[in-house]
């Protein structure tokens, strides 16, 4: 009996895999996207349709003070063109944040989302806020919810490296889930069977 149980188990767990592999929209950007240069921006259509649903923007300037000035340096994303697109972050004291995450990472719907919020910030080569993308990345992930169709909302990632300097960044790839409401994990390009 628990032989019969066991291969219908194997059995049943290969065929939710394969199912799953078709359920991911993967978008590898090639050439990948540059930003950098002040108030210069990157929108990105992550569902292939023609319409960017995301935004990133460069700050690189100098900022007239009293007493000289100041060299600023931002990063910052969103979503666009539909208010329902958000990016995973934190809002402490009405500021935005925009997390940092790690190859693996859950991306879904019980997650923190906002519109817009900052990734990395500097000013005079020092970082004085607490951006979790200060000081760079090299191939982290921006989370996101995306309202792909009128009433459901799906999750997914955008790979990315961060200047040390928040002045630069270069989008590599992004891929959300197909099936509403569903976890993902960041860097996957198929949705786990668990």
């Amino acid at each position: 009996m628990d032989k019969r149980l066991s291969r219908y188990l194997a059995v049943a767990a290969g065929g939710t895999a394969a199912s799953l592999q078709g359920q991911v929209l993967y978008t590898d950007f090639t050439p990948d996207l540059v930003l950098e240069g002040n108030l210069q921006s990157v929108l990105i259509d992550v569902n292939q349709d023609s319409i960017e649903d995301f935004v990133l923007i460069a700050e690189d300037t100098l900022v007239p003070a009293i007493n000289g000035s100041y060299s600023i340096g931002r990063i910052r994303a969103g979503g666009y063109a539909n208010l329902f697109n958000l990016v995973l972050g934190t809002q402490p004291s009405q500021y935005g944040y925009v997390n940092q995450l790690d190859h693996g990472d859950d991306i879904g719907p019980d997650q923190p989302f906002l519109f817009a919020g900052t990734m990395a910030f500097q000013v005079d080569s020092a970082f004085p806020f607490n951006e979790p993308w200060n000081g760079g990345a090299f191939d982290k992930y921006i989370g996101f919810q995306i309202r792909y169709t009128n009433d459901s909302s799906h999750y997914g990632w955008i790979r990315l490296d961060v200047s040390d300097d928040a002045r630069r960044a270069v989008i590599k790839d992004a891929a959300f889930s197909l099936i509403p409401d569903t976890v993902i994990a960041a860097g996957y390009e198929q949705l786990s069977s668990e």
